[in-house]
């Protein structure tokens, strides 16, 4: 990948916002020549500089003083911070790179009147840094971020879950919430949680549906919009016994068979899928009244919700279909002063909180009336969208994997805490929901 000489030799990771090293600064009009001349950094430089002035002027412009209106062609200069989540200042797994437009090379401050600045408020879009699995600049700490492409259906992908579920669990008092139930009593640890009354077990080379009532074990949950084609997945007390015996995945919703793939690959043997694991039909009903009275337990005591935001009739969840990746760049990776390999930067058109309204807060899913106890019930949840996956616990807020961004808003926790007595919602779910639960 092409760049000029000044971004051949940035060593950006000297840029951390936690240090005293001053910001790297460029000016907008050589910014823009090199991006003419094909940089690829200096051109995803551009590009936020353009987007931010953009979105200055759209900010009730014609009621702007005209000192504040000239903003945009007085910052003549562009300033880049690196932040991560790492606590380590040695290893900060840096994410995200940050850019202020101001009039001055080392303007430092929003109140001084002399030092105008515009900074990313004005713009939808953001940097992101990451690294291949196995680089040093990954492996180092420095990155925090890793690039694994658009199939999620890899080692490397259900690793960085792995290290999630394990910052979760270990995590002490900061994640006190996810130990706990609704009720307030402690939490069994996941391979000691109940199981519910039937799961689909799931091994390396078979699958099959497994009465579990009374039986211990880890287990995940699927939360998921119904399609056309899944009452054709159901089960039902004629098809009973042969699932008892075998699935036959390759008959499944695509979406079924990526969270089967899922829990494979995280080697949890066991998941609750609704309309596999409660008898829809042939009973006249008694097996869906049982067991919906005891849905919100199968979700508290799961290990965590997969929440298939992304799951279509035709298509999986698995299958990143949109990434949200513009225009990348590969920069140099230095260490201790000398090259030790290289990173990217891409430039990403939706900010990660702003991705997680859209795509999750205000997708179909949400609509349906059952998520909202899958949701407030469960102690972690992992959401595939088509352009990022989020994973969140009750204790902290969505962070993106494997760009590795925590994102600010509330816990699951924090939003289920306005609940008084769940087991009351449910019952009025229940009473409200249960004929339409199979055509949502």
């Amino acid at each position: 990948m092409t760049l000029c000489t000044a971004c051949a030799e940035l060593d950006i990771c000297k840029f951390n916002m936690a240090s005293s090293v001053p910001p790297w600064a460029r000016s907008l009009a050589d910014l823009e020549q090199q991006s003419l001349n094909g940089c690829r950094f200096c051109t995803l430089l551009w590009e936020m500089a353009s987007s931010m002035r953009k979105g200055f002027r759209r900010q009730e412009y014609d009621h702007m003083t005209p000192a504040k209106k000239a903003l945009p062609d007085t910052c003549r200069w562009l300033r880049l911070h690196v932040r991560g989540t790492g606590t380590d200042r040695d290893k900060p797994q840096l994410n995200t790179a940050h850019v202020v437009l101001s009039n001055d090379k080392f303007a430092s401050s929003t109140v001084d009147h002399i030092n105008v600045l515009i900074t990313e408020e004005f713009t939808d879009h953001e940097i992101c840094l990451v690294a291949d699995d196995e680089s040093r600049a990954f492996r180092s700490g420095m990155l925090g971020g890793r690039y694994l492409g658009t199939d999620r259906d890899t080692p490397e992908f259900y690793e960085m879950l792995i290290q999630w579920l394990d910052q979760c669990m270990s995590g002490g008092r900061a994640h006190a919430a996810c130990t706990k139930l609704t009720s307030g009593d402690a939490r069994p640890k996941p391979s000691e949680s109940p199981l519910p009354t039937r799961c689909v077990k799931v091994t390396e080379n078979h699958v099959c549906l497994e009465d579990t009532s009374g039986k211990k074990g880890k287990y995940i949950t699927l939360s998921h919009r119904w399609h056309d084609n899944t009452a054709a997945c159901n089960t039902t007390i004629s098809n009973l016994n042969d699932r008892l015996k075998e699935v036959e995945v390759d008959r499944l919703t695509p979406t079924f068979q990526d969270a089967i793939a899922v829990a494979r690959g995280l080697n949890i043997p066991y998941i609750w899928i609704d309309s596999l694991c409660i008898i829809q039909s042939g009973d006249n009903g008694e097996d869906w009244k049982e067991q919906a009275t005891k849905m919100g337990d199968y979700y508290q005591h799961s290990l965590f919700t997969i929440c298939a935001i992304s799951g279509a009739e035709d298509y999986g969840f698995l299958e990143m279909k949109s990434p949200g990746i513009e225009s990348i760049a590969q920069l140099p990776f230095f260490e201790g002063g000398k090259r030790a390999g290289h990173m990217y930067a891409y430039r990403r058109p939706l900010k990660a909180e702003r991705l997680f309204s859209r795509d999750v807060d205000q997708s179909n899913l949400m609509s349906r009336g059952w998520v909202f106890q899958e949701h407030m019930l469960s102690r972690r949840i992992v959401y595939f969208t088509d352009s990022e996956t989020f994973a969140e616990c009750a204790s902290s807020t969505p962070k993106t994997i494997p760009s590795n961004q925590q994102l600010p808003g509330s816990s699951i926790n924090a939003r289920s805490q306005k609940i008084v007595g769940y087991s009351d919602i449910s019952a009025g779910l229940l009473e409200s929901d249960t004929l339409g639960y199979n055509n949502m």
